[in-house]
C-alpha cells in the first residue's frame, strides 16, 4: 500500500532523525516535505483497526464494576426484600385461622349475684376452632408461591437490567474515550497543518486562506473535544453510581473498544428459544397465569363451607354440677351467585389475560430477536467492509493525495480532505463497533426494547473518505 511505502521511505527517516534531535530547520523540512506531518497523523490512525485483529484481552475492570453493581445496587436490594416479604406470606396463606378462647359469665339477676345459687347462672370457658374445607389452604399456599415466583422474576429483570446498564455505560465510555483520542490526533494533525501552511506561506508558497482554514478547524475541534469530555464524564459517573462509588472516582480502562471481541451473529431461532427460556417478563406472566388458575380453583372451593367446632365448660359453683357444651357451626354460601361465582369469573378472566399477555410477549420477543439479528447482520457486514475495503481505500486515498501534492500535481485541500476522511471513517468504525456491542448486550439482557442504533448504524451504509461530512467535520 502506498501509505505503508511512505512510512518506510527516506523522507520518513528524515522525520525520525529530526524527532531524535538531529539539527534540521523546521522551515526547510516543511518546504521540502510539506506532507510529513500528515503522514505522521495518518500513521497514528493505522493502529486503530489493526489492534482489533489481535486476541481480545479480558477486562477485569468491567467484571469488577458488574460485581460491585450487583452487590450494592439499591434496586436489587429492594426487589430481594420484596421477594422475602412474599415468601413470608406463603406460610401465612396455608395456616389455619387462630382458635378462639372465650371467657364469660351468665348471671340470673341484675341486683344480686346468683352463680352457685341459681341453676342457670354459671361461668363459661369456651374454645372454638375453624377447620377449612379440604384443599382451600393448599390452593392459598400455591397462589402465594406463584406470587413469590413473580417477585423472583422481577428481581431477575432488575439484575439483568443492572448488568446491561453497566455494560452499556462501559461501552459508551470506551467509545467516548476512543473518539476523544481520535479528536486529539486530528487536533495534532491540524496543528501541524497550520505550521506547514504557515511555513509555506512564509516561503512564498501557499496562501493565507490555508492557515485560516487550519485555525478554524482547530477551534471547531476544541468544541467537539469539550462535548466528548462531557460524555466521558457522564458515562463514568453512571458507572460509579451503579457500583455505589463516589461519582468522581476515576475509572481506568485497560483496553480499547477495538480490543473487544466482535459479537457473532447467531441463529435467530436459537436466539428466540433462549429468549423465551430466559425472559423474566414471560416467566412472570406464566406464574401469573398459574396464580390465576389457583385463584379460580380456590374460588370454586369457597362454595363449600368451613366448619367451626366449639367446646365449652360451664362451672355453676356451689353444689351445682358443672355443665358442658359442644357445637358445630358452618357458614352458608347463600350469596354464591354474587360472591363466589363472581370470584371464579374474575380468576378465569385474569388467567385469560395472562395467556394473552404471554402471547404478546412471545410476539415481541420474536420481533426484537429478528430486529437485533437483522441489525447485527448488517453491522457485521459493514464492519467487514470497513476492515477489508473502506478503511484501506480511505488511507490509500489520503496516500495518493499526499503523493500528488509531493510532486506538485495536487492541492493542499485534497490532502486535507483525504486525511479528514481517514479520521472520520475511523470514527464511524468505532461507532459501529459500539453498536454491535450494544446489540449483543440487549440479547444478553433479553431486552424487550427496540434496538437503539446510532445514526451511523441505523443508516446501514458506510461513509467514504473525502465526503461532505468529513469536510464539515474539519472545517473545510
Amino acid at each position: 500500500m502506498l501509505l505503508h511505502s511512505h512510512l518506510n521511505s527516506r523522507p520518513f527517516a528524515q522525520v525520525q532523525a529530526y524527532g531524535t534531535g538531529v539539527a534540521l530547520p523546521p522551515l526547510v523540512l516543511f518546504q521540502q516535505r510539506p506532507w510529513i506531518p500528515f503522514i505522521l497523523a495518518a500513521s497514528s490512525c493505522v493502529a486503530l483497526a489493526t489492534r482489533a485483529e489481535a486476541d481480545p484481552p479480558t477486562d477485569p475492570v468491567l467484571a469488577k464494576l458488574i460485581a460491585e453493581s450487583l452487590g450494592s445496587r439499591p434496586e436489587i436490594a429492594s426487589a430481594q426484600a420484596q421477594v422475602e416479604a412474599m415468601q413470608a406470606r406463603v406460610s401465612q396463606a396455608s395456616a389455619w385461622s387462630d382458635p378462639q378462647l372465650q371467657f364469660g359469665v351468665q348471671n340470673d339477676s341484675f341486683t344480686s349475684w346468683t352463680v352457685g345459687a341459681v341453676p342457670i347462672s354459671f361461668f363459661r370457658i369456651m374454645v372454638s376452632q375453624t377447620f377449612p374445607w379440604p384443599g382451600k389452604n393448599g390452593l392459598r399456599e400455591a397462589r402465594a408461591e406463584f406470587a413469590v415466583q413473580e417477585g423472583r422474576e422481577f428481581t431477575s429483570r432488575v439484575r439483568l437490567a443492572t448488568e446491561a446498564e453497566v455494560r452499556r455505560s462501559y461501552i459508551r465510555l470506551l467509545l467516548a474515550r476512543g473518539r476523544l483520542a481520535l479528536t486529539k490526533r486530528l487536533e495534532t494533525l491540524w496543528n501541524k497543518s497550520a505550521a506547514a501552511a504557515r511555513a509555506l506561506y512564509e516561503a512564498g508558497g501557499g496562501s493565507q486562506a490555508e492557515i485560516l482554514r487550519a485555525r478554524l478547524a482547530i477551534a471547531r475541534l476544541k468544541q467537539r473535544e469539550l462535548s466528548l469530555v462531557s460524555k466521558e464524564r457522564n458515562q463514568g459517573e453512571a458507572l460509579n453510581r451503579s457500583a455505589n462509588r463516589s461519582l468522581d472516582a476515576p475509572i481506568v480502562t485497560p483496553i480499547h473498544l477495538v480490543d473487544l471481541a466482535k459479537p457473532t451473529v447467531g441463529d435467530p431461532q436459537r436466539q428466540l428459544s433462549d429468549a423465551v427460556e430466559r425472559s423474566p417478563e414471560l416467566l412472570a406472566v406464566v406464574a401469573s397465569e398459574h396464580s390465576a388458575d389457583s385463584s379460580r380453583d380456590l374460588a370454586k372451593r369457597e362454595r363449600y363451607p368451613d366448619i367451626t367446632v366449639s367446646a365449652a365448660v360451664m362451672p355453676r359453683g356451689g353444689p351445682l354440677p358443672t355443665m358442658w357444651s359442644l357445637a358445630v357451626a358452618t357458614n352458608l354460601p347463600i350469596f354464591a351467585t354474587s360472591k363466589q361465582n363472581r370470584a371464579v369469573d374474575e380468576a378465569v378472566a385474569l388467567a385469560a389475560a395472562a395467556r394473552a399477555k404471554q402471547e404478546t410477549i412471545r410476539q415481541l420477543l420474536q420481533l426484537r430477536v429478528r430486529q437485533r439479528y437483522t441489525a447485527a447482520t448488517a453491522l457485521a457486514e459493514m464492519l467487514r467492509s470497513y476492515e477489508s475495503n473502506l478503511l484501506v481505500t480511505s488511507r490509500a486515498t489520503a496516500d495518493s493525495a499526499l503523493a500528488q501534492y509531493e510532486v506538485g500535481r495536487g492541492s493542499f485541500a485534497l490532502v486535507f480532505e483525504g486525511l479528514a476522511g481517514v479520521l472520520e471513517d475511523e470514527d464511524a468504525y468505532l461507532q459501529l463497533l459500539a453498536d454491535a456491542q450494544l446489540l449483543a448486550i440487549d440479547s444478553l439482557a433479553v431486552s424487550l426494547e427496540a434496538p437503539a442504533l446510532s445514526e451511523t448504524g441505523s443508516q446501514m451504509t458506510g461513509r467514504g473518505s473525502g465526503n461532505a461530512g468529513a469536510m464539515q467535520q474539519v472545517g473545510m
